[in-house]
Order: C-alpha cells, then sequence, then structure tokens
C-alpha cells in the first residue's frame, strides 16, 4: 500500500510541476507576445526576440499541457520527457543567468525580471526532478530493502 501511496504521489507532484510550468510558459508567452513593445522597452530586448521567445514558449506550454494531462504518467518515455523537461529548464535558468550578467544586454529592470522568472523556473525544474527521483524510489521499492537500487535486476535466481 504505501508503495502505491508513494507512486500516487511522486505522480501528482510531477503533474503540477508540469501542469504549472506550462501556465508559466503560455503567461510568458502571451506577455511576449501581445506587449513585446513596452516589455522590449524595459527590459532591453527587440520586439521582434521577444516575438519568436514567446511563439516558442507558446509551443513548449502546449507541449507541458499534454505532459501533464497523460493518464499514464508512469510509462518510461513519459518519464523521459519529464527528465528531459527539468534539464531544459535548468538550461533556461543557466541561459538567464549568462544574459544578466552579459554587460549591456538588459536593462536594470530586465535584469529583475529575468532573474525572477528563472527562480520560477528553477522551482518548476526542481520539483519535475524531485517528482521523477520520487517516482523512481517507489516503483523500486519492491527489492528487499539492503539492496542496492538495481540490484535485484541482476540477481541469480538461483543462489
Amino acid at each position: 500500500m504505501k508503495n502505491e501511496s508513494s507512486i500516487r504521489q511522486a505522480i501528482r507532484m510531477q503533474r503540477l510541476a508540469v501542469g504549472g510550468n506550462a501556465a508559466f510558459s503560455a503567461t510568458c508567452a502571451m506577455t511576449c507576445l501581445l506587449a513585446r513593445e513596452p516589455l522590449g522597452e524595459l527590459i532591453g530586448l527587440a520586439p521582434t526576440a521577444l516575438a519568436g521567445l514567446g511563439a516558442e514558449l507558446l509551443a513548449f506550454a502546449g507541449f507541458l499541457a499534454l505532459l501533464a494531462t497523460r493518464k499514464d504518467m508512469n510509462r518510461p518515455w513519459v518519464q523521459n520527457a519529464v527528465v528531459t523537461v527539468g534539464m531544459l529548464d535548468v538550461l533556461w535558468v543557466v541561459g538567464s543567468a549568462l544574459a544578466i550578467l552579459q554587460p549591456g544586454l538588459l536593462t536594470g529592470a530586465g535584469r529583475w525580471v529575468v532573474g525572477a522568472i528563472a527562480l520560477a523556473v528553477a522551482d518548476f525544474a526542481a520539483f519535475q526532478l524531485l517528482g521523477w527521483w520520487r517516482l523512481r524510489q517507489a516503483t523500486a521499492d519492491g527489492r528487499q530493502s539492503d539492496e542496492p537500487a538495481g540490484a535485484t535486476l541482476h540477481r541469480n535466481p538461483a543462489g
């Protein structure tokens, strides 16, 4: 029972993290698309760059929404997608840090905006990857407690 409960909790965490990421990405996308002129002036990026970013974020948000609503979240390919999204989020955070550190790229307000968004994205990455880890641990709980993860794959049935 504990194992099933742990699996449900891990999947719920992932679903909430991926779904929240989808909503946040869609909100950022629509802001970039609909307010690209004033936003560009505020943060120091060209409106055309913001329009392109908005379009890419909208596509990403759609993918995340589909992923978050999967009924079979514990399938390996879905879990691989969740890990990939988490890693993409980590890369977004690293790219944001590099943009903030690049002299003259962003305005002062732009640094704050990009930094705040990077913090939110880091949170999504952390919870997506934590959900993946917890699901991995919960599905491995069928082994004996003194065996390392993966040991049941190599155990000799005769010995």
